[in-house]
This record gives C-alpha cells, sequence and structure tokens, in this order.
C-alpha cells in the first residue's frame, strides 16, 4: 500500500525523482557499475580458468562435454538426452534448415529453368515466361515458326516445378505422341530433369519429382472424357485452329482441371484457321487470353524463309496473296472460301422461337422433311424443310443442334418438329400431314426404331449412298434460293466452315474434310433433302426405307 501511495503522491515522486538524479547520487551508482564489472570479470576469469585448466591431455571443458555427449548417446530417454534433444530441434534450428534447404532447391530448379529459356529464341522465350503471369495463353504462328519447340519447352519449363500434372493435346492421341515425345524426353534428358517412367504405349513421362506429362488426342467427346477428373497445372491444346468439339473440350473438361492452381495455364496454339468461327479463332480475338503470334521470318533456325516462301508458290502455281501462302506460310487469317461446300448459299430472316424458325406467313408447304444426323460422342442434329413441291421452293423452319443427347432428347426435339411441321402444313386444308416425316441417321438404327415404334413418329432410315453427287446437288439448291436457310442459325455457321479437302498441290478434292470441320447439322439436312429430291424428280434423290 505504501509503494502504491508513494507512486499516486505528486510531490513525493518529484523529490524522489530529484534526489536520484544529484550529482552524488549518478556518481555512487558510477562506482557501483564499474565494482560489478570488476567482479563479473574476476569470476569469468576464475571459471574460464578452472574450465580449461589441463589435467593430463584433457581440460575439464572437454572431458564434460564428452561424457555429457557419450550419456546422451547411450540414455536419449535420460537428462542429458532430453536436454540435447531441444538444443538440437529447436524451431530456430529447423526453420533455418528449412530456409537453407528451400533456397537450395530454388537455386536448383531456377538453374533447369534458365538451361531450357537459354535454348529458346525471344519469341518462345516471352511465351513460357509470360506462363507465369498470364492464365490464358494464344500462340497463333505460320508453319516452321517453332510452334513444336515453344510447347516442348514450355512442358518441361512447368515440369520443373515438382508435383505438377501436365497435359498436352492433338488431333489425335498418335500425333500427340508422334511430335512432342520424344522432343520432350530428349530436352530433359540434356538439362538434367530426371525421369522415373516414360511410355509411348500409355502416352505418358513421370518426372523424379512427381510432375507428369500425358499426352492426348481430341478426336470426339468421348476422347476428351478420358481427361474428366484429373487435375492440371498446365493445360496445351496444339493445331487449336483444327479441333473438334473446342467448347466441350475446354468448357467441360479442361476448365475444371485448372481449377486447383491459381497458377494454372491454358495455352492454344495453331497455324491460322482455313474456315471462320473457331473457337481458336475467337480466343486469339479475346481480351481473356494473352496473344503471341509470329512468322518463320522470326525463326532464327530457319534460312533463307523468304527463298522458302519464293519455292512454295512456285512449286504449287500461287502467289504470294494466295490464302493458303497468307495463312500456313505467313501466319496471318484467310479463309479457304474456295473450297466452302456450300458456298454462296442464300438465307432468309425471321424471328424464332427456340428451335423453330417462322417462315413467311405467304409460303404454303406441301410437304415436310426432318432431318436426324446422330453423334453420341459429339452433337447431334436435326433439321425440318418446309417444301412446296410444285414450286421447288423450301425453307428451313426447324433447326436443333446440341450436344451430347440422350434418347429422350432426341425423340422430344423431333416431336416438336413434326408437331411444327403439320401446323405449316396445315396452311392449305387440301394438303395431306402424312406428309411430315422423319430421316434418321442409319448409323443408329435403335433410335430410329425407338421413334417409330415406341413413340409414334413418322420416322424412316435415311437414303446415304452416293453422297457426293447429293452434296453437290444439295449445294447447287442453297446456291439458287430455291432452299433457304435462317441468316444467323445453325446451318449458316456449318455453311460457312465445311470445306473440301485439298491434295498436295492445293488442289480442291470432292470430299468433305472432316478434320478442319465435321458437319452434323447439315449432314441432317442432307438426309432430308435426299426424300426430297425423290418429289422433285432429281436423279440425286433416294427412296428412304422404313424399318
Amino acid at each position: 500500500m505504501a509503494s502504491n501511495t508513494f507512486s499516486k503522491n505528486p510531490d513525493v515522486l518529484k523529490k524522489a525523482t530529484a534526489a536520484a538524479h544529484t550529482p552524488e547520487a549518478l556518481k555512487k551508482r558510477s562506482e557501483n557499475r564499474a565494482v560489478n564489472r570488476l567482479v563479473k570479470n574476476e569470476i569469468f576469469n576464475n571459471l574460464r580458468e578452472s574450465l580449461l585448466k589441463q589435467t593430463g591431455d584433457k581440460t575439464y571443458y572437454s572431458d564434460f562435454i564428452n561424457k555429457f555427449l557419450t550419456d546422451a548417446k547411450q540414455h536419449p530417454a535420460g537428462g542429458c538426452g532430453k536436454l540435447l534433444a531441444s538444443a538440437i530441434f529447436s524451431p530456430e534450428l529447423l526453420n533455418n534448415l528449412d530456409e537453407a534447404s528451400e533456397k537450395e532447391m530454388a537455386k536448383n530448379l531456377d538453374f533447369l529453368r534458365y538451361r531450357i529459356i537459354k535454348e529458346c529464341f525471344r519469341q518462345q522465350r516471352d511465351v513460357i515466361i509470360d506462363t507465369e503471369r498470364a492464365r490464358k495463353i494464344t500462340i497463333m504462328c505460320s508453319r516452321r515458326a517453332g510452334k513444336t519447340y515453344t510447347a516442348r519447352s514450355l512442358i518441361n519449363y512447368v515440369a520443373v516445378n515438382p508435383d505438377s500434372p501436365i497435359f498436352y493435346y492433338n488431333l489425335t492421341f498418335n500425333n500427340a505422341v508422334e511430335q512432342m515425345f520424344d522432343i520432350v524426353v530428349q530436352e530433359a534428358e540434356n538439362i538434367g530433369l530426371g525421369i522415373k517412367r516414360k511410355s509411348k504405349i500409355d502416352g505418358i513421362i513421370n518426372f523424379v519429382n512427381n510432375s507428369v506429362v500425358n499426352f492426348r488426342g481430341n478426336k470426339d467427346n468421348s476422347e476428351a472424357d478420358k481427361s474428366r477428373g484429373f487435375k492440371a497445372r498446365c493445360v496445351i491444346i496444339d493445331e487449336a485452329g483444327h479441333q473438334r468439339n473446342m467448347e466441350y473440350l475446354i468448357n467441360d473438361v479442361i476448365q475444371p482441371m485448372l481449377a486447383d492452381y491459381t497458377d494454372s495455364v491454358l495455352v492454344l496454339q495453331g497455324t491460322p484457321p482455313r474456315a471462320p468461327h473457331t473457337y481458336f479463332e475467337r480466343a486469339v480475338k479475346s481480351s481473356e487470353y494473352a496473344h503471341y503470334s509470329w512468322t518463320m521470318m522470326e525463326n532464327p533456325n530457319i534460312p533463307n524463309p523468304e527463298e522458302l516462301i519464293k519455292s512454295i508458290c512456285v512449286s504449287k502455281g500461287l502467289t504470294i496473296d494466295s490464302p493458303l501462302i497468307q495463312r500456313e506460310y505467313l501466319g496471318k487469317i484467310a479463309y479457304d472460301t474456295e473450297a466452302q461446300v456450300f458456298r454462296g448459299y442464300k438465307t432468309f430472316t425471321a424471328e424464332r422461337t427456340g428451335a423453330f424458325i417462322n417462315i413467311p406467313k405467304n409460303f404454303i408447304p406441301d410437304a415436310i422433311y426432318i432431318g436426324n444426323d446422330y453423334g453420341w460422342a459429339a452433337y447431334n442434329g436435326i433439321v425440318g424443310i418446309a417444301c412446296n413441291t410444285k414450286l421447288k421452293q423450301a425453307y428451313i423452319y426447324y433447326e436443333h443442334k446440341f450436344n451430347r443427347a440422350s434418347v429422350s432428347d432426341v425423340v422430344n426435339s423431333n416431336r416438336v418438329a413434326v408437331d411444327e411441321g403439320r401446323k405449316l402444313i396445315m396452311r392449305s386444308p387440301a394438303n395431306d400431314i402424312g406428309n411430315v416425316k422423319i430421316y434418321g441417321d442409319t448409323s443408329d438404327n435403335s433410335t430410329i426404331y425407338e421413334m417409330s415404334q415406341t413413340y409414334g413418329l413418322p420416322a424412316f432410315k435415311a437414303y446415304k449412298y452416293d453422297k457426293a453427287t447429293a452434296i453437290e446437288q444439295l449445294a447447287e439448291e442453297m446456291r439458287t434460293g430455291r432452299l433457304l436457310i435462317p441468316a444467323a442459325g445453325a446451318c449458316a455457321d456449318e455453311c460457312d466452315q465445311t470445306l473440301y479437302k485439298r491434295d498436295s498441290e492445293d488442289h480442291i478434292i470432292a470430299e468433305i474434310d472432316d478434320d478442319v470441320f465435321h458437319p452434323d447439322i447439315m449432314m441432317a439436312l442432307l438426309y432430308a433433302s435426299r426424300a426430297m429430291f425423290v418429289d422433285y424428280g432429281y436423279d440425286t434423290g433416294g427412296t428412304a426405307s422404313s424399318l
């Protein structure tokens, strides 16, 4: 209580503070400190002499430590053992060891990355380094620009980071392995990135640090589904301008794979596409992606690229302005419009209600043809033609393109097409609703059977012979406007993208190039048109068959 009273008494506190700072008090305090230092030094000197005093060939100090360590070793659970363990395994020591280990590992990883980067030319380095910042990247280049080796070095660059799953996609599994497997292994071995297991058959490279590269194809949705459930730090899609079902592959499969890593990256790379409306082109023009583009002119490993391009022009009989040269060798978007199968098609503009299109009210059809193309691993296409067979004039009144549908989805879509078709055909009471028929892809007769026998729909097997001739006839009907399709619809979109193949000399071959784009709803339209051509009296028609 006295001390509390003293501390709360300002006058007493003031006097005590002043007394403690008088010259006499300060001098006394200094003398006491000097004495204390002398006493402490004397004690330390005596202690040091006693500890280090030789007794034979040993000092007390060294003998004590030896006995202490011996006891700790023999009895780790004893007092000496516990005391030593607490000193050795202190948090500070472990943290220092972890920090030193991490610094050494980072130094080693940085050296491996350096060895990868130093072999790349500038454009390749820019892409690889940017993956540490950008989460989505597009690379649109000409041929011989070094895209393949960019992907190779990026794979190993990411694999340097332990526990990194990486996926590389090409058009097919075989393409992925043939183009990338060996060069990834070779570079990894050259830089000292240890490989634990590699298998071309399985399309996999396992690294010692638990990173892994998976090689995949994307020929259809079922192949894309093989990647479901995996995690990925890096995904590279090669030949992105020519891949099928990119929306499904990226949106449904790959995006969830990348979700587990904050530093994950998606890279789309390839030459410019031959056809418009591709996912790759949309990505190249999207602000979501970081974009890179260069040509063989910037590739220091290609000698005299200008002369190479000139020689290609001469050998193919092309000029530098040819879409092929512009696209493949100068890396510019230049569509192959000459090879469009349905070039010059005519459209009409109308309001839509779902898949139903409001055709002109003054048009009186006397026949309805509904085509079906089934793609259980890809897209299904259902299209309806409203036709006046006497005038040989037709409109698309129904178009429905949908992904990964069940049989019930197909049935329901056809039911809507039939119901709407019957309403159109009854614009004239003299017409027969029996002229509304479905023509299904014979690759799946079970669906046609179910529609016919279970649901009572007027379903028949489509005529599919002489396909090439029938496609030419269909293209002519569309080009002349005798068959009009809805503007900006699924049919118009596929018309723009469906191309004929070209041979090695760039000559057009009358065969649809499925590697560029596989039409779905246009095949449904073809099946429907074969029945229409029969009613027109064309030789290109084909009689459908019942089950």
